[in-house]
Formats: structure tokens, sequence, C-alpha cells
């Protein structure tokens, strides 16, 4: 089961928004879809043939994260990694409202907001990874 304070944190940081919450918190998101990958059939689906490793560069404040999907399973982490399979620039606004599904990837990509460094369709397997998390996650919270 999702851990109830991750869900209750996740919940508060929506309302409060990108300017009150901490990039540190991004990794609360992580957790998240790390535990709904374990538990949620839909995600579990989602990710079995994916494979996937994600660079985050948090463009305004100089902080990089990083992302791994592999064999269903999905891994995070602070820094930087080798042989991304692809790199996803943004600032930190934009990069909290993606990961909480408040935000259209792909307008802010098409608009020049975020830049992509690598496949475009595993840019877009991990956009989907990410509005499904975010609807189990409005299911979770009803």
């Amino acid at each position: 089961m999702v851990d109830e304070d991750l869900l209750n944190d996740l919940k508060e940081r929506m309302s409060a928004g990108a300017g009150n919450s901490s990039v540190e918190g991004t990794q609360k998101v992580f957790e998240f879809f790390k535990q709904i990958a374990e538990e949620n059939k839909e995600m579990q689906d989602e990710l079995a043939t994916l494979n996937l490793l994600v660079q985050i560069v948090i463009t305004d404040i100089g902080k990089k994260f990083w992302l791994k999907v592999k064999d269903g399973k999905i891994e995070y982490g602070e820094g930087e990694v080798q042989d991304p399979t692809f790199i996803f620039s943004t600032t930190w606004t934009l990069a909290f409202d993606m990961m909480l599904g408040k935000v259209d990837a792909t307008a802010e990509y098409m608009a020049g907001n975020i830049s992509i460094e690598g496949s475009v369709a595993d840019a877009m397997s991990f956009q989907g990874i990410i509005e499904l998390a975010m609807e189990i996650f409005q299911d979770l919270i009803k």
C-alpha cells in the first residue's frame, strides 16, 4: 500500500505550489512512482516493457536528478548519470508542475520551455508514466 504520509505530503505540495516546496521534495514524487510501480497492476503493465534512464536537469537552480525504469521497477536519485536514455531540462517550477501532472509537457516542449536531448519517443513514454501516476494519485486521495 502506498504510504499514507507520502500521499498527504504530495497533496500538500500540490496545494502549496513550486514556490513553497523544496526541490528535494522531487524525490518524494519519485518515491510515490516507485511505490505504485510495486503494487498497481496498471502501472506495472505500463512499465513492463520500458527501459529508461532519465536525467532531469533543473536549469534555474543547478540540480540534477535521475529516474530509472527497468524490469517493471523504478529507481531514482539525485546527481548525474552516465548514458541516459534522454536528458530532460527545464526550470524548477515547470519540472514541479510536470511531475505533479499540472501542465501539459508536450505543449511546454513545443513552446520551448522544456528541452529534450535524446529520444523524444522515450520522453513521451516517460510522460505517460507521469500521467498514469497522477491518475492513480487522484484515485488514492478521493
